[in-house]
């Protein structure tokens, strides 16, 4: 995403707010990119460390209208921060949770398999030390068996580190809101 686009999403985000907050910020995000394209920098990669800019415009909005309300504590206040943080909870609920919970699920399953995979893997190698076939065939399922057990050992072991992955991702994530939620000091 260039810069062109990325400010007119984070304007059309804004939308609302007033003009001078609204330029305000504006401006610190063009600060971004042209500190970003002097140091060498493409605009697709600063856009894309910046981030969603919609999802940027609904933060930015949630905490301007809770600065508003610890400013003024006024009905107008209260409700500006009420709207901005449903639109913050709106995001999260309808597209955070459904996708969390569709990886949840394809974790959990790739988990169970791991699990099947080493109980076969120990079911194979325990037929082939009481098989009574010949010994080439029962060293073959003896390997075979012993290669099940390892797939599904260094299979689970990646699963836990993706599982690691994703636990450091959403902590980053919560603690972004709680920044939102915390007062000022």
């Amino acid at each position: 995403m260039k810069r062109d686009e990325f400010i007119g999403r984070l304007k059309n985000g804004l939308a609302g707010m007033p003009s001078g907050q609204m330029d305000d910020i504006v401006r610190d995000y063009e600060s971004h990119f042209t500190e970003g394209t002097a140091q060498g920098r493409s605009e697709d990669d600063i856009a894309a460390a910046l981030g969603d800019p919609a999802r940027l415009a609904k933060e930015l909005r949630a905490e301007a209208g809770l600065r508003r309300w610890q400013e003024g504590r006024n009905a107008a206040s209260f409700i500006a921060a009420l709207l901005a943080f449903l639109g913050l909870a709106t995001f999260d609920v309808i597209l955070l949770l459904p996708v969390l919970f569709v990886v949840l699920i394809v974790l959990f399953a790739t988990g169970i398999a791991m699990l099947g995979v080493i109980i076969a893997g120990i079911v194979h190698t325990v037929g082939a030390l009481v098989s009574v076939e010949s010994l080439r065939h029962s060293l073959a399922t003896l390997f075979q068996g012993a290669g099940l057990v390892a797939g599904g050992i260094g299979g689970g072991a990646l699963l836990l580190l993706v599982l690691d992955w994703m636990v450091v991702v959403l902590g980053r994530y919560a603690r972004m809101h709680y920044r939102l939620l915390k007062p000022a000091v």
